[in-house]
């Protein structure tokens, strides 16, 4: 499964109701702060495990954090009167900057295609 949550959500955490493989629905929580993209692993929540159908096995979730490309001047100024430091906007600028090599260096050139980097 895979799942995308912008800047507030990978600050603040989130909830979100995802479509697991043989159709259910799954809740994937996060509570901490994400400072990049990361994998979350759902417990018994898989495909039943070979010779044991009453066992499931695991789901690993990717969740994509997508970083805006720019902050307007207005957006910066929120940020800073809700209380974060000057250090901290420069550390979102430099994931901001990050994120973006990261992506020019995972679109194939010739493709539509996402990979994404290891």
């Amino acid at each position: 499964c895979n799942a995308s949550v912008g800047l507030l959500d990978a600050l603040l955490g989130f909830d979100r109701k995802l479509t697991g493989l043989s159709g259910e629905r799954l809740l994937v929580e996060h509570r901490r702060v994400a400072f990049s993209s990361f994998t979350l692993s759902l417990r018994d929540e898989g495909l039943p495990v070979f010779g044991n159908a009453t066992q499931r096995g695991q789901v690993t979730v990717f969740i994509r954090v997508d970083f805006p490309k720019t902050l307007t001047a207005l957006q910066a100024d929120v940020l800073r009167r809700v209380g974060l430091r000057d250090e901290e906007l420069r550390f979102i600028f430099l994931l901001q900057a990050l994120y973006a090599y990261q992506y020019a260096q995972t679109v194939a050139p010739d493709s539509d295609e996402v990979v994404f980097a290891k």
